[in-house]
């Protein structure tokens, strides 16, 4: 079964009024789509550029540290130009990006100590629940502040 992204805006669309008393744009709900995708491919990276340099013998902090530059650089430019296009370029853009990363990765830290320590959940239901709770702020994060629409543009 292929799912249309048509389709899937009517279907959502119609609980999103619901629970937020007002629409979602067919650009907002796209957008979320492939924030999604590209971090999926995000984790995938992670995930093998990390293990690929442990098994050739670096350590696990300069695995995790080059694996992380990567992962910021490219993870930015696939947001920038394939999520969002603003149709403009700021150096604030990278920096607040990199704060994005930063908060998210803060409040991802905290939000697992918290429910692995205090709540005694299993890390692997903690970190599945911290994804599930963060990455809709990260998106309206990237969204309204990163990579936000401006209005006037002088040239």
């Amino acid at each position: 079964m292929k799912i249309n992204p048509d389709n899937a805006y009517k279907l959502i669309n119609p609980v999103f009024m619901k629970v937020f008393r007002r629409s979602l744009s067919e650009k907002t709900f796209r957008q979320f789509i492939k924030n999604y995708f590209v971090g999926g491919f995000g984790v995938l990276l992670n995930y093998t550029m990390f293990n690929t340099m442990i098994y050739c013998g670096l350590s696990i902090k300069v695995s995790n540290m080059i694996t992380y530059s990567v992962l910021f650089i490219v993870i930015f430019i696939l947001q920038k130009n394939f999520t969002y296009k603003p149709g403009h370029f700021s150096v604030m853009q990278p920096l607040l990006f990199l704060v994005n990363v930063i908060v998210y990765g803060l409040l991802d830290t905290l939000m697992l100590l918290y429910l692995i320590n205090k709540l005694h959940i299993t890390p692997l239901i903690s970190k599945i629940v911290s994804i599930a709770c963060l990455s809709p702020l990260s998106f309206l994060s990237q969204k309204f502040i990163v990579f936000r629409e401006r209005k006037n543009v002088r040239t």
